[in-house]
């Protein structure tokens, strides 16, 4: 494993948005790169509740 996915494991994501079709917005970590949409993610908190 890399150094950058070790540090997302031990300390969390560091997500953007990204948008990759009109439908779903996606996450995208700024460290490892690792993307999940927006949907899989609990709301509130971190995005404000978007």
């Amino acid at each position: 494993m890399e150094l950058k996915k070790l540090i997302c494991v031990a300390v969390g994501h560091r997500w953007k948005q990204v948008h990759e079709d009109s439908e779903t917005v996606y996450l995208q970590c700024r460290r490892c790169g690792k993307v999940e949409p927006l949907a899989d993610r609990p709301m509130g908190g971190y995005m404000g509740g978007v």
